[in-house]
């Protein structure tokens, strides 16, 4: 199926902190082991989500070996795709998107939006994912993160979104138009002791517990073991 995803996210047990969230482990706050943790779903579900490869960051894997024009996304997934993925048990999306495409008006944000409609008439909700080339300095990120932030805040399916490196300075960018915007920081179980950021009541740790590059990679030898 063209929206499964190789990147998952695990759920995390933080012995010094004892937190437990879903897939997504708090930064700070957790002073008691019996306090109630947050969860980016008001039900207090666990999060259980697949990425749209291909949409706005490119994955050729996941669309025929070509880059997708904005007009081309907009049919690529469908709501028939969408209310798959409901009946499959999914109930969030994430979206990569360049972390600079959504400063104003535009192809990106016009396409983005479309599918955020789609994916809520699915019963869905979403989470965007910034992404940002690994050879530009992260001071020329904070206005896009910060249009970005604007973005999620005008849409109620928009759960969080998740910075493009972990960054304090981009967490204010985010909390300049975005007060309760969940916010995810990407990390690793290496850099997840050493993360440093200010307590705040709606950041998280997104752990990437690794990925591949094709779903044949994750793919078990039939379909029973796929389930």
């Amino acid at each position: 199926m063209k929206f499964l995803s190789p990147n998952l996210h695990t759920v995390l047990k933080v012995v010094h902190q004892r937190c437990e969230v879903n897939g997504l482990a708090k930064l700070s706050g957790c002073e008691s082991a019996t306090e109630k943790q947050p969860s980016l779903l008001s039900d207090g579900d666990t999060v259980r989500a697949v990425t749209l490869a291909g949409a706005f960051v490119p994955a050729l894997w996941a669309t025929g070996g070509r880059e997708l024009t904005m007009d081309e996304v907009k049919q690529f997934y469908t709501s028939e795709d969408f209310e798959v993925m409901k009946k499959l048990g999914v109930n969030t999306v994430q979206i990569p998107v360049p972390h600079d495409s959504l400063a104003g008006e535009g192809h990106v944000s016009d396409t983005l939006s479309h599918l955020i409609e789609k994916t809520s008439k699915a019963g869905l909700n979403a989470i965007i994912v910034l992404v940002k080339p690994k050879q530009e300095d992260t001071a020329d990120s904070h206005g896009g993160i910060t249009g970005a932030a604007e973005f999620a805040e005008a849409y109620s399916s928009v759960i969080a979104i998740q910075l493009p490196a972990a960054e304090p300075s981009m967490l204010t960018a985010v909390r300049h138009v975005a007060t309760n915007l969940p916010v995810l920081v990407p990390t690793n179980k290496g850099q997840l002791k050493t993360l440093s950021f200010p307590s705040d009541k709606y950041l998280f740790a997104a752990l990437d517990v690794g990925a591949k590059t094709s779903v044949a990679d994750i793919a078990s030898s039939d379909s029973l073991s796929d389930r």
